[in-house]
């Protein structure tokens, strides 16, 4: 793993680099990929279905970079406009897209992560912040290769909001463990639970504790978002 983080040093290549190993073992299956902050929702044959078309999927469309409002975004497009990498141009059509989930068809696996890699380590040899990298890397490479699709109706992604769905993770295998509940038993009451308004992007304002509550009364936090498959 730590020769996986490149000359560079890059943390977050490794998880590109695991991707690559698993492509490489497995040649003629299909790969998909998602963070452990995750939850299937439904119809995954939409993924299934597109994958056997030769598509390519990351979890949402996240914008153009050169609009992106945030410091990192804003930043990255400075450092990265017009310049070429690995054989592509970053230009005003370039897209931030999100990489908790990442699918690819077995066809062209191994030569897209390739390219995501290089493009990768390219870019680590730039000023531009590394923070964001590893994702835009798979952007670029994945909408360079293929057509990419947002598998945001069948995923759920909460990398904005871990502590509500680690709270409501714990409370029911807490349950669970207390109660000494059967896995069939587990099963069932899983299908009960309400996610549908647990948000899964909840960025709260600077102010903490009872003052910060009292305010998301009066002015609702800044930005909150729904994983988009719930009903």
């Amino acid at each position: 793993m730590n020769e996986w983080r490149g000359s560079d040093d890059f943390f977050w290549r490794i998880k590109m680099k695991a991707i690559e190993t698993v492509a490489l073992r497995n040649p003629e299956q299909d790969i998909l990929y998602v963070d452990s902050d995750t939850f299937y929702v439904r119809d995954i044959d939409v993924i299934a279905d597109g994958l056997s078309q030769g598509q390519s999927f990351m979890h949402e469309n996240e914008g153009k970079l050169c609009g992106m409002k945030s410091k990192t975004p804003r930043n990255m497009w400075k450092s990265l406009q017009g310049k070429s990498f690995a054989g592509v141009i970053i230009n005003e059509d370039t897209e931030m897209w999100n990489a908790g989930v990442i699918a690819l068809h077995r066809s062209h696996a191994k030569q897209t992560i390739s390219l995501a890699i290089d493009i990768c380590d390219e870019i680590c040899k730039t000023d531009c912040p590394r923070r964001l990298v590893e994702q835009f890397a798979f952007s670029v490479a994945l909408k360079h290769s293929s057509i990419l699709t947002a598998a945001e109706n069948q995923i759920g992604h909460y990398w904005g909001n871990k502590p509500d769905w680690n709270a409501k993770i714990v409370d029911f295998f807490m349950f669970s463990t207390l109660s000494g509940s059967s896995f069939e038993e587990d099963l069932v009451r899983i299908q009960t639970l309400e996610l549908s308004n647990l948000p899964t992007v909840y960025k709260e304002k600077s102010i903490k504790g009872k003052i910060n509550k009292l305010l998301d009364r009066v002015f609702p936090p800044k930005e909150v978002q729904y994983y988009k498959g719930r009903a």
